[in-house]
């Protein structure tokens, strides 16, 4: 499996004023998705319910050049692109706290036809195992492992 990069920038801010916004860009720029929400509608973590919390993620493919760049450079350049998508968003600067997060190797890459093939697995019976040593060391042991084993197929 190979990873792409990724870069985030969560912020929070207390405040009553309510917020309510979540958008995943199609297609992708530097930024895959931005959120905006108050803590009473949940968060990523926890957020008090007297908060705002913002989240601006990167896309994996483009993201790289983020990777080695100043953490307040890459925070504000971010920030500033997802207030273009969402002009209400709080400033940095409005924020109580800010976290910067990045990896090397976060998202996993999947080749085309990975959730097919991730289907046939679930479509595959179950692995049971039997045997003397599932149940009793004797025989009957392995007579009765087995007999469940069949049972979880629905041929007992």
């Amino acid at each position: 499996v190979r990873y792409a990069p990724q870069v985030r920038v969560y912020a929070a801010r207390q405040t009553s004023e309510d917020a309510y916004f979540g958008v995943h860009l199609l297609p992708p720029t530097d930024l895959f998705s931005v959120e905006w929400y108050s803590g009473r509608h949940g968060a990523w973590g926890a957020c008090p319910p007297d908060w705002q919390w913002g989240l601006v993620c990167t896309y994996g493919p483009t993201c790289a050049k983020f990777l080695d760049q100043e953490p307040e450079t890459v925070q504000r350049e971010l920030w500033d692109q997802a207030r273009a998508v969402c002009p209400a968003l709080f400033t940095l600067d409005e924020a109580d706290v800010v976290h910067y997060h990045r990896w090397k190797w976060a998202v996993p890459i999947m080749h085309p036809g990975h959730y097919r093939d991730l289907a046939v697995f679930e479509n595959r019976p179950p692995v049971v195992l039997a045997g003397d040593y599932m149940n009793n060391a004797c025989v009957e042991g392995a007579v009765r492992s087995g007999e469940a084993a069949a049972a979880a197929f629905g041929r007992a």
